[in-house]
């Protein structure tokens, strides 16, 4: 069974067209890994996804990206800093998250005990969350939606500039799909798209999404152009920097859609 996210998308600033009439199918339970080296493109595509379908979540891993805290208030949005909640230890963070669940609070536990054996948490259960690693503190944000009604998890990974994370994407990934979820993971690194457990790829091109051969083709390895990693660190210190001022500037563009939508 497929589940069609989102069709003829056409994004264009001016003459300039950055997507041309996208169309995105996943299948039931599989994860994707959507590459590109355009990241706020990439970015405004997830969230328009996200903004069409009831029963999708998104979660965005960049804390500095003024537009998505704005989103922040939907829970179609998932934001790190929704997990800084310091007093706290593990399993009271996920008794918090779960609260929608109306069942006793002793299942509660039960499920929150398979969800961190699923994910290789359990070890942390009785950890406050300030002591959390990095790294831990992704893992965590993304087994606080393992619970969600909604059918499919977006991961924005697109502030993932090392490949250290990889391992953590892989639990990730295994944890969702065995709980029957579809996944999108957008990421900028060929290491982090080539995480177990990803069964198809995509890479925005041209204004189309073209499809990767797994795993990654030599042909298809310089997806990042030299040198981006540095220029995107550097582009988050300037953002940060800006919003400090209150002076970013806003990404925009014309999003075309068919009649339909509406």
């Amino acid at each position: 069974m497929s589940e069609e996210l989102t069709q003829n998308i056409t994004v264009k600033k001016g003459d300039e067209v950055f997507l041309d009439n996208v169309s995105l199918i996943l299948n039931k339970g599989e994860a994707m890994a959507l590459l590109g080296d355009n990241v706020p493109l990439k970015r405004l595509f997830l969230k328009i996804i996200a903004s069409q379908k009831k029963d999708v979540v998104l979660l965005i891993e960049d804390d500095t990206v003024l537009s998505d805290i704005i989103l922040s208030n939907s829970d179609r949005y998932i934001l790190r800093t929704s997990i800084l909640f310091g007093t706290f230890d593990v399993t009271e963070y996920l008794e918090y998250k779960f609260s929608h669940l109306e069942m006793p609070r002793a299942q509660r536990l039960v499920i929150i005990k398979d969800r961190l054996t699923r994910f290789g948490l359990q070890e942390y259960a009785d950890k406050k969350l300030k002591s959390l690693s990095s790294h831990q503190a992704v893992l965590l944000n993304i087994v606080a939606q393992s619970t969600s009604s909604k059918k499919i998890i977006i991961i924005d990974g697109d502030s993932f500039l090392d490949g250290e994370i990889k391992p953590v994407l892989e639990r990730a990934i295994t944890g969702l799909k065995s709980l029957g979820y579809g996944i999108i993971l957008s990421v900028c690194l060929n290491e982090l798209a080539d995480s177990a457990g990803i069964d198809r790829m995509g890479k925005i091109e041209d204004g189309k999404i073209k499809e990767l051969t797994l795993p990654i083709k030599k042909s298809d390895k310089k997806l990042i152009h030299p040198g981006l990693i540095s220029k995107w660190r550097l582009f988050l210190m300037k953002l940060k920097r800006s919003a400090k001022k209150a002076k970013q500037k806003k990404f925009s563009v014309e999003v075309v859609r068919p009649k339909d939508d509406f």
